[in-house]
């Protein structure tokens, strides 16, 4: 067997074959050990975020039970309602130490666990942080402390409690959850040897553990855990390999992922813990196995396909050059005896020559088929477009119509044949015509496949419909067709569409009490002005004003009488508003702002002591104010914007600290911005 032998040259070839498939299980492997790792860095962060939302929930449970206890009046009551409640509801969540009220001195008013009724809550840090939070603020979370009555660590959250119509918090609210509750409530999906923790990042304390399957509370202050600068680097969660010392005192290597829980308003964080040696080994694992796999599959391969050529290829070689012979004589009636177990691609070949004779006589059967088959296709298309509800126009070059369906006497009123032969713009109203040739013109000029044209056609009578059309252009420019529908009733609902839309901006600005602007249009006609002032390099004058002791004039007059002397305020308002860029707008409650462009703080002065005489003719009478009647108090502030994003809140802080200013000094009175704050803003 010589070195030329197809034997030699057929066992290079499947060495040259499977050569790349050796080289690729190698370079697979290494691939496979990155993704691998990858994967791994993804499963601890998703096993992170999992967890975090799990604990998210239960402090989410604690909010809404503080929520829902803070709009009951009981709450409020006498001590005997107010504990009935309390204990309901923590006979009904025991994952709850017990719920409190205090009230703003820190007594405890009441309490599930009555040995906490008459403590003194005054001195805790999120007691004092509920009771001065503005209302309707998110809830206070502690950080670890010992509960006086049990003497036990636990997290508290608390929540201010306001009773209808005052200002001032009747007291607050307290969840007592127990540091254990920690480890209960977290159930994560991890391994064996995976390690989670809860972490309170205001003061580095470890709240809870869990490892080895066990489930534990841990209240250890963990400083320098690597978790945590990390977690101040990146809020948002990730991954962090860091060198922990392991339960054995050995140091070793810890992949660890990690999320904050939303509720905890960036308090509380939760980590996932993975031993980047055991990492290693099962992907190490993984690969030798993938690797050994490959190997043995590339052998078998090998072996197959040198058994399978011997007895496919070499074998039966001889028969078919004889069959290939007979062929090549004409012998193309009976096809030649093929060798059993001769190769696919062989038997192909010889069969090819067979097909080529057939085709050749079944030439002529298919040309024949295929023209029926076209035919039949032609009446499928004109059966389409007679029974189409749009209709369907073939154009000449020069616009002059060739074919119309059947549909143009449904739409138009014309039967096709009286339309075939006239041209494009008989049909279409003169107004529209200059815009459909310009449609048609550059589709046909430019070369574009399609163009679509809505314009008014003309029915028969002369009526008039609105008509959608959609134009293609014929290879080799021999013309276009139009498919075109009615589409008049669409055109009305748009009409009728926009005009509703029109209706709702114009609520969507208007203050549904005054009729002058709302808040809404108030900030976006400021942002407007801002700029335009910063362009013209102008001035720009806020006038805000608040009604003296409105509160006194509800309970004397009731809400209608308070709702008529806004509405007559407002008119004033307008009335001194001359100028069109003038802005009125009711700001908030008894509250007004007039937004003056291109106006100094002399006349923005100016206008608030015409409106200050405005109101003084209307004596509108009001007891509760030392006037008599009705007053305000007006603050100005005055701007020559220089740049920069926060130029219209602060125009609005000066004129509002003087506001604040004029209400101080007595009332019924106008107060500047200091100079300082009306400086131009950058």
């Amino acid at each position: 067997m010589g070195p030329n032998s197809l034997w030699v040259r057929l066992l290079l070839l499947i060495l040259t074959a499977t050569l790349p498939m050796l080289v690729l299980l190698v370079v697979s492997g290494v691939l496979d050990s990155r993704h691998l790792m990858q994967r791994e860095q993804d499963r601890v962060v998703a096993i992170a975020r999992l967890a975090a939302e799990q604990q998210d929930n239960a402090l989410s449970e604690a909010g809404n039970v503080l929520r829902v206890l803070s709009s009951i009046p009981e709450i409020t009551a006498s001590p005997e309602r107010c504990s009935a409640v309390v204990q309901r509801v923590v006979k009904n969540a025991p994952q709850f130490n017990a719920i409190s009220f205090a009230d703003p001195t820190g007594a405890v008013h009441c309490s599930s666990n009555p040995a906490a009724v008459g403590l003194d809550a005054s001195d805790r840090a999120y007691f004092k942080t509920a009771l001065n939070a503005p209302r309707g603020a998110a809830v206070t979370l502690s950080r670890l402390v010992v509960g006086r009555p049990t003497g036990l660590p636990g997290i508290f959250a608390a929540l201010a409690v306001y009773r209808p119509g005052i200002e001032e918090p009747a007291g607050v609210l307290i969840v007592t959850m127990p540091i254990e509750w920690f480890a209960r409530k977290y159930s994560p999906q991890t391994e064996a040897q995976d390690m989670a923790e809860v972490i309170d990042t205001r003061d580095s304390t470890v709240l809870a553990r869990y490892a080895g399957g066990t489930y534990l509370p841990a209240s250890e202050q963990a400083p320098f855990h690597p978790v945590l600068a990390a977690f101040r680097a990146k809020p948002e969660g990730g991954t962090i390999t860091a060198t922990v010392m392991g339960p054995d005192g050995a140091a070793i290597d810890r992949l660890y992922g990690y999320a904050a829980l939303p509720a905890g308003q960036g308090a509380l964080l939760l980590a996932v813990g993975v031993d980047v040696a055991e990492v290693h080994a099962i992907v190490a694992l993984r690969i030798m196995v993938a690797l050994v796999f490959g190997l043995i599959v590339l052998v078998l391969a090998i072996a197959c396909s040198f058994l399978s050529a011997q007895r496919t290829i070499l074998g039966p070689l001889d028969e078919i050059v004889a069959a290939a012979s007979a062929i090549g004589s004409g012998d193309l009636v009976v096809p030649p005896r093929l060798p059993r177990g001769s190769a696919r691609e062989l038997r192909v070949l010889v069969i090819a020559f067979i097909a080529m004779a057939r085709r050749l006589r079944t030439r002529d059967e298919r040309i024949a088929a295929m023209q029926a088959r076209l035919q039949a296709s032609v009446d499928q298309h004109l059966l389409l477009a007679s029974a189409s509800n749009d209709i369907i126009t073939r154009f000449s070059p020069d616009l002059h119509r060739l074919y119309v369906s059947p549909a143009s006497q449904e739409v138009l009123g014309y039967a096709p044949e009286e339309m075939v032969g006239t041209h494009y713009a008989e049909f279409v109203c003169p107004e529209d015509w200059p815009q459909v040739l310009e449609a048609i013109t550059a589709m046909m000029h430019e070369h574009r496949a399609t163009v679509r044209i809505i314009y008014r056609a003309m029915r028969r009578g002369g009526q008039t419909i609105w008509v959608e059309g959609s134009a293609r252009r014929l290879p080799d420019d021999s013309g276009f067709v139009l498919v075109a529908r009615d589409v008049t009733n669409h055109k009305a609902l748009e009409e009728q569409l926009g005009q509703a839309n029109r209706r709702l901006r114009v609520l969507a600005w208007q203050d549904g009490l005054t009729g002058v602007a709302n808040r809404r249009r108030f900030d976006e006609a400021l942002g407007q002005e801002y700029r335009r002032a910063l362009r013209q390099n102008g001035s720009l004058a806020l006038v805000m004003l608040d009604v003296d002791h409105f509160k006194r004039f509800n309970d004397a007059y009731g809400h209608l009488g308070g709702d008529s002397c806004l509405q007559r305020i407002a008119a004033a308002l307008v009335a001194q508003a001359r100028r069109p860029a003038d802005l009125p707008a009711r700001y908030g409650g008894e509250e007004f702002a007039v937004l003056l462009p291109d106006t100094d703080i002399v006349g923005a002065h100016a206008f608030a002591d015409g409106l200050q005489a405005a109101l003084a003719d209307l004596a509108i009478p009001h007891e509760g104010n030392p006037a008599g009647r009705v007053s305000v108090s007006i603050g100005i502030a005055c701007t020559t914007p220089e740049g920069g994003d926060s130029g219209p809140a602060e125009l609005i802080e000066a004129a509002d600290a003087a506001l604040y200013r004029a209400k101080a000094a007595g009332r019924n009175r106008v107060e500047r911005a200091p100079s300082e704050a009306m400086a131009p803003t950058r």
